[in-house]
């Protein structure tokens, strides 16, 4: 399952609300790419993510299909793939090779592997530039989201004349 979308569209969050209502069932296996660069690094980032140590001159992969093989149904997601041209390949060998494996990939684009079902966020309706109407607002689900998470952070947090074309430029 590739879930998809612009950042920030809330990608991350779903496939944790997945996972988090599946760990009664399977093991979980949580990988974050963000911040990891090398294209060499996607198998070894599962593999530390599961806590498999490799001895050295040991093969990752093959230490990884052994240890998914083995256990109990496993869904690995992926955080971030659009940073690994790679994925889709790595993704399309694991599933081959593992029964009942499940990995949730999260992306702004889809790998493109024939396995994969796509699941597309779209971005929240903006106002147009300029708008300061406070109700006309409050209409847009990202501006009522922002001003949702402005007051959690600051109680007396609200939309006022004074900054509601500011902040509704920031959604």
């Amino acid at each position: 399952i590739s879930i998809t979308g612009r950042g920030g569209v809330g990608k991350t969050r779903l496939a944790l609300e997945v996972v988090s209502r599946l760990r009664r069932e399977r093991e979980v296996i949580l990988v974050s790419l963000a911040g990891r660069k090398d294209a060499e690094a996607l198998v070894p980032a599962i593999v530390a993510a599961a806590g498999i140590t490799v001895a050295p001159g040991v093969s990752s992969l093959a230490v990884l299909l052994d240890r998914l093989a083995s256990g109990a149904s496993t869904v690995v997601v992926l955080d971030g793939c659009e940073r690994f041209p790679e994925a889709g390949e790595v993704v399309q060998d694991l599933i081959a090779r593992v029964d009942e494996l499940v990995v949730i990939a999260t992306s702004q684009r889809p790998l493109g592997i024939p396995a994969e079902n796509v699941v597309r966020l779209a971005s929240l309706p903006v106002p147009d530039s300029g708008v300061s109407d406070i109700e006309l607002l409050l209409q847009f689900p990202s501006v009522a989201l922002y001003r949702q998470r402005a007051r959690a952070a600051d109680h007396s947090f609200d939309l006022t004349a004074a900054n509601a074309t500011q902040d509704a430029e920031l959604c």
